[in-house]
């Protein structure tokens, strides 16, 4: 049986980690900036300002569904409780 704190224990692990996650590709976009472009522009035969645009586009997006899916329900459950 699913209990209200089992699902606000799952939420809130599952934003930890997406979190975590997020952040790790964030430091990897800054760090390995130069290299990330070298490869995407190859691969993909895009222009390197576009590749930056991409990128962020993308974190931007991955951050807005952690909110929505991750954060928003476990801060329901919290305050349920």
């Amino acid at each position: 049986m699913i209990t209200l704190e089992k699902l606000e224990t799952f939420f809130g692990l599952q934003a930890l980690i997406h979190i975590g996650l997020l952040l790790f590709s964030a430091l990897m976009i800054i760090l390995l900036r130069k290299k990330a472009i070298k490869i995407h522009t190859k691969l993909f035969g895009i222009r390197e300002k576009f590749v930056m645009k991409v990128f962020y586009g993308i974190l931007a997006i991955y951050k807005i569904l952690i909110i929505v899916f991750a954060i928003v329900p476990w801060l329901a459950l919290k305050f349920l409780r």
